[in-house]
């Protein structure tokens, strides 16, 4: 599985985990009732349930590493489980190419483990060195490309050490060991469809077979200029889609991301060449461009920019070179080599263009960047091939021009580029991380809170549903009754229940806390239920008697014979009474009109006002030890009297019209 895979299968492995603990705790919730158990016991073992959470990521991580120990100490035995190595896929390439690439990679692979390199376990060997493929079509200079690296060869066994040098065509894929990187030389009829294409995925298979963590670091594409340089651009383009399937399975074999360094052999084909880079000192050089990671995405789009900064170069090298004494001839050759090199620009831009082309069927590869190269062999002009080439005769590696610090400098340089974009991809970004933990923690604490707040909330109907229900039976049983001849003893149990009914709703009024909402909050549904109770039970044993004591004072007040307790403002803080003035008595029927006028009209409703105000009417209902408790159920009626569900008295007009005539004499200064 690809490590996308690994990363969906993860995910969901979470998911299925978050979601038995969710379900188990509705469980706990749902059918905790059932079978006897308190909210608070529900609380307990959801909170128990959750702590084993922890526990079972730990387990299941465990178990993964067990499962992968076994997978590659499974592949390890095979590897090493007997002489002959196993088959590999790979469709309908022959048998016998299956074994003589498995036999090669066998060799090179125990090879490697017997050396130094194994150090502590067998497996690291295959891992100390970068590998790398080198692939192009036929007669592109691939093995001379890499014999004239510069590194240190080292004979495999079926191999000869003097035979190093020897340039012959490669039948399959040639094993080349170095002291700095394993070059992979593969044959260039893989570049083709049909069976050279089943032989390829075959190579592909066995280098992933004994290297399964990593199978390559790097792909090497060599193209022989000259080539391109001869080919129609339709040729160019059939040429370059053949190349980048043969990538693309190998990407997508592979599972791993890998530099791919795009070379351009046989580049002394172009005229002027050997007369241009005659200095040693340049032909050392590397010639070519290598493209910044942070703008790999769209490399193949650098080609042009990057080709006219080599122009440039060589435009400016060209003068130099021009000052040193040569035939005229030479000369001239000189001078026209950038002017040929910069003819070269279209067809190998559109090559390099086709091949690294993103396509939205596989990942794009990695052009990590494109050069230039030569092998000139002594007495044997540049020749470009038209077809494969057959069979040609061996022969001794040339000079090579732009390999060695090519080699040593730009390719092994990024040796470890390829494990760092595994590693990357096995280990999740830092922020997905976080943002998966944030995301975990979010999802426990809304599921520990619902079940929490399902609780509370059920607690909370259950208690209201109780107290209302109380109060709602001493009011039916007192229907028809005169509430003021009531038993001392009732008239309190009375009391204290509206006061318990009053301290819910209270409670309701001031909002859900945090543990009772996430949408699960009953009290704006309970809390009209509980009001009509309160407000009932207030109508029988307050406000009716209240009500009819004020309207039997004003009535009185405006018959001229006022009848209400009044306050003689004149005489605060003196020892003697005395009765009150015309000011105060006006005063105190002023208020009493007011409030009266306040219930019938939530609009006018003054809560402060109207409590103060009813205080000495509403308390007389009422035992004298539970004071307290009704002045508190009035200060919270006032208070009600302003919603629209509030209940309010029809006011007796006439009795209106009497006050307000008599009250035409209190000064309007103190009305206000």
């Amino acid at each position: 599985m690809s490590a996308q895979g690994d990363q969906i299968k993860s995910v969901l492995g979470i998911s299925a985990l978050v979601s038995f603990y969710g379900i188990a705790s509705l469980a706990v919730v749902f059918l905790g009732p059932s079978i006897g158990l308190t909210y608070v016991w529900e609380i307990v073992i959801i909170a128990l349930l959750l702590l084993t959470w922890p526990f079972a990521i730990l387990i299941n991580h465990w178990r993964k590493r067990r499962a992968a120990k076994r997978e590659a100490a499974q592949a390890v035995a095979q590897e090493t489980g007997g002489a002959q190595p196993a088959p590999v896929k790979g469709g309908g390439a022959p048998k016998r190419i299956h074994e003589e690439l498995a036999r090669g990679a066998e060799e090179a692979v125990q090879w490697l483990r017997s050396t130094r390199l194994a150090g502590a376990k067998s497996g690291d060997a295959l891992y100390a060195l970068p590998w790398y493929i080198v692939a192009g079509p036929s007669s592109s200079g691939k093995t001379s490309l890499v014999l004239s690296s510069g590194l240190d060869f080292h004979a495999l066994p079926s191999q000869r050490r003097a035979e190093m040098k020897i340039v012959r065509p490669t039948h399959h894929c040639d094993w080349r060991v170095t002291d700095s990187a394993v070059l992979l030389d593969t044959a260039g009829r893989y570049q083709g469809d049909g069976p050279a294409r089943d032989e390829w995925v075959a190579l592909t298979e066995t280098v992933k077979k004994h290297r399964n963590h990593r199978a390559l670091d790097g792909f090497l594409v060599a193209v022989n200029a000259a080539r391109i340089l001869q080919s129609s651009e339709t040729e160019i383009e059939q040429q370059s889609k053949t190349l980048r399937a043969r990538l693309d399975e190998t990407m997508q074999l592979a599972r791993v991301r890998f530099p791919v360094y795009l070379v351009f052999t046989n580049m002394d084909a172009l005229s002027g060449f050997e007369e241009f880079f005659k200095d040693r000192k340049d032909a050392a050089e590397v010639w070519g461009a290598t493209i910044p990671l942070n703008k790999s995405a769209n490399a193949h789009a650098l080609f042009d920019s990057e080709f006219d900064q080599l122009y440039e170069s060589l435009v400016r090298r060209r003068l130099l070179r021009l000052g040193i004494s040569v035939t005229p001839a030479t000369q001239l050759k000189i001078f026209d080599f950038p002017v040929r090199f910069s003819e070269t620009r279209a067809k190998l831009g559109l090559f390099t263009s086709a091949l690294f082309r993103p396509n939205p069927f596989s990942e794009s590869p990695l052009l990590r960047g494109f050069y230039f190269t030569a092998n000139i062999t002594a007495g044997a002009p540049a020749v470009a091939p038209t077809g494969d080439g057959g069979e040609r005769a061996p022969q001794a590696v040339g000079t090579g021009f732009f390999t060695g610090r090519f080699f040593k400098e730009v390719v092994l340089r990024d040796q470890n580029l390829a494990a760092s974009f595994q590693a990357s991809q096995k280990r999740p970004p830092r922020t997905g991380a976080v943002l998966l933990s944030l995301g975990i923690v979010l999802l426990c604490l809304l599921l520990f809170g619902a079940a929490v707040s399902f609780v509370t909330n059920r607690k909370l109907v259950a208690e209201a549903t109780e107290r209302g229900a109380r109060m709602d039976e001493i009011t039916r049983a007192d229907f028809g009754k005169d509430v003021l001849k009531k038993d001392p003893t009732a008239v309190r149990v009375e009391i204290e229940t509206l006061d318990s009914l009053r301290d819910e709703l209270a409670t309701l009024d001031a909002g859900p806390p945090l543990y009772m909402r996430f949408g699960l909050y009953s009290g704006n549904d309970v809390a009209p239920y509980l009001r009509n109770i309160f407000f009932e039970a207030v109508e029988e044993r307050f406000k009716k008697p209240t009500v009819e004591a004020l309207q039997t004072d004003l009535r009185n007040f405006a018959d001229g014979r006022p009848s209400a307790t009044i306050t003689n403002t004149s005489t605060v803080g003196s020892d003697q009474p005395t009765a009150p003035s015309e000011e105060d008595i006006l005063g105190r029927h002023y208020d009493l009109l007011k409030a009266y006028l306040m219930l019938s009209d939530g609009t006018r409703v003054e809560p402060t006002f109207l409590a103060n105000t009813l205080r000495d009417y509403w308390k007389r209902t009422a035992p004298a030890d539970t004071e307290t408790l009704s002045l508190q159920d009035l200060d919270f009626y006032a208070r009600q009297l302003v919603r629209d569900d509030a209940p309010h008295i029809r006011v007796d007009d006439r009795l209106v019209a009497d006050a307000r005539r008599k009250l035409t004499g209190y000064p309007p200064v103190n009305r206000f």
